[in-house]
């Protein structure tokens, strides 16, 4: 009976020892699963800063050429020796430069806001508006009077669509 007690004893022990053994190679193994994850997340974590790092760059130089563009072409709108303006989807005036009042001899006020589909009475100029809305550009000339000041004067227009954008 002691022989099987030591027989008993020495299995249990053995049996204790590849339990022990396999929980050992389990922890071995979670700790390598987990620092493989951790090296994965890591990597990733990297590649998303460095995407976000680019893509910001790539956005500031586009949004710098864009201020830089629209500034040049103020300098020139405002500047121009030619009368420009602009004039939104349903025809009404939003901006024009200064040398465009002075040729019409008229106000700001007078100008800014003016519906040209309601308000003018010249049939060609109100053509050439609504071909470039609805085709991209418009082509007028003739003797202009100006309904804000009765001014006459030639005039040559190609009307473009363009959307300019207020800040």
């Amino acid at each position: 009976m002691e022989v099987d007690i030591e027989n008993t004893l020495s299995s249990l022990n053995r049996l204790r020892r590849t339990y022990l053994n396999a929980i050992d190679h389990d922890i071995d193994e979670l700790k390598t699963i987990q620092n493989v994850r951790i090296i994965i997340t890591s990597i990733l974590f990297i590649g998303i800063i460095i995407w976000l790092y680019i893509y910001m760059r790539r956005n500031y130089k586009s949004q710098r050429r864009i201020k830089e563009s629209e500034s040049k072409y103020k300098g020139i709108f405002k500047n121009s020796p030619l009368g420009i303006f602009h004039y939104n989807s349903n025809s009404v005036i939003t901006a024009f430069n200064e040398k465009f009042v002075e040729i019409l001899g008229s106000k700001r006020e007078l100008l800014l806001g003016l519906d040209m589909f309601q308000r003018l009475n010249d049939k060609k100029i109100v053509e050439a508006v609504r071909q470039s809305l609805s085709q991209g550009e418009g082509y007028y000339e003739d003797i202009y009077t100006s309904i804000t000041s009765e001014n006459r004067h030639l005039s040559k227009r190609t009307l473009k669509e363009f959307e300019m954008k207020k800040e």
